[in-house]
């Protein structure tokens, strides 16, 4: 591996090109932007390399395989890879892969917080950056993204868990089938001798975990008696004249919102939209007619999303968080919630699920700073 082309450069990507570079390896990236810090050359996404000279390609997760880098690459005859896979050819570490539609990053925190282990993969730190800071029998816990899967070869876990496939992503991969397919490959890159469960609850799926490794019942409830949850999921953010905040940013799917619903007692004002992924709102209409009092729609699908729901459902058009919590409030009644449960991603207004949610935070925290409680609703 002497030369190497990194596509994307998102946190994975600098992660390669971090990595590479301490390595000596000669880098090239290529990004939509050419405004990225980066310290190899950077070139537009869309460059066309005479020769295609590389040895190898790391693509981030979220680009797709018709990209005219990976066309170019399949062209040439090299190789095309993900950021995990590149970390876990460096390693042999225990690891356990963690995949799903919803729960992924909780599962992953908790498993890692019962085994005293490393949260890493999708959840937000790249594998790459601890490969030369770990030990050979520290062991990662893996979330993985369907991205992710479809650029991994090594058999390189010992233990692969599917918690749920419900819609999701159907604009990247075409079909719920594709993505199904996708998910699955995950038992593909098992170690021989690992263990593959499907369709686990994230308690269970702990538990699992936990036998594997030979943790104790006893530790295991300790554990799991002092996880704490992660935040912008199902996250309690503040009480406003009785009507109580809860920031629920990570429901970027159909399923993940219908969970987020029916966790809440009494009546919701909801804050909904984004980008939809190609899934309808349709199957869940009924449910956000008996429990929404209104809904706020915001971004790109707001439209789409308004044209899927029961005419009986109060709808308000918004432009920002902002005017989504000053009318959601507007809405509510005593006793009611303020739930912020988009059910599509954040990528149309912000840079991604966190920062949907810690904007959602800052406004409800600003207008907690104007709240009269001597008002009635």
């Amino acid at each position: 591996m002497k030369k190497v082309l990194v596509v994307g450069c998102g946190v994975s990507g600098k992660a390669v090109i971090d990595y590479l570079i301490k390595k000596h390896i000669s880098v090239v990236a290529v990004d939509k932007s050419l405004e990225i810090d980066v310290d190899c050359p950077l070139f537009h996404e869309n460059h066309e390399f005479f020769p295609f000279d590389f040895d190898l390609v790391v693509i981030s997760p979220g680009v797709k395989l018709d990209h005219p880098q990976v066309l170019a690459a399949k062209y040439a005859q090299v190789e095309v890879i993900g950021e995990v896979e590149l970390a876990l050819r460096q390693i042999n570490n225990p690891a356990i892969g963690v995949t799903g539609t919803n729960g992924k990053s909780t599962t992953v925190a908790l498993i890692a917080h019962i085994l005293d282990a490393h949260a890493v993969g999708n959840i937000g730190t790249p594998v790459i950056s601890l490969v030369d800071a770990i030990s050979p029998n520290e062991i990662l816990v893996i979330e993985l993204s369907s991205f992710q899967l479809m650029t991994m070869k090594k058999p390189s876990l010992d233990m692969a868990i599917i918690l749920n496939i419900t819609p999701d992503h159907l604009d990247w991969h075409g079909s719920m089938e594709a993505y199904e397919e996708a998910k699955y490959s995950i038992k593909y890159l098992l170690k021989e001798g690992g263990e593959f469960f499907s369709f686990l609850p994230n308690l269970e799926a702990a538990w699992k975990a936990s036998l594997h490794f030979g943790v104790s019942q006893e530790r295991f409830n300790q554990k799991v008696a002092t996880f704490k949850p992660l935040e912008h999921r199902l996250e309690f953010v503040a009480e406003i004249d009785g009507v109580k905040c809860i920031n629920d940013s990570k429901a970027t799917n159909i399923a993940s919102l219908e969970h987020a619903l029916n966790s809440i007692e009494g009546k919701v004002v909801l804050i909904m939209g984004g980008i939809n992924k190609g899934v309808s709102m349709a199957p869940i209409a009924p449910l956000i007619e008996n429990k929404a009092r209104a809904v706020m729609l915001l971004g790109q699908s707001k439209h789409i999303i308004a044209s899927e729901l029961s005419k009986n459902t109060p709808r308000v058009f918004v432009d920002s968080m902002q005017e989504a919590i000053q009318k959601g409030l507007q809405h509510a009644k005593r006793g009611d919630t303020l739930l912020l449960a988009p059910g599509c991603s954040s990528l149309d207004m912000f840079a991604n699920y966190a920062d949907r949610g810690k904007e959602f935070k800052r406004q409800i925290h600003e207008s907690k700073r104007y709240d009269t409680s001597s008002g009635s609703r």
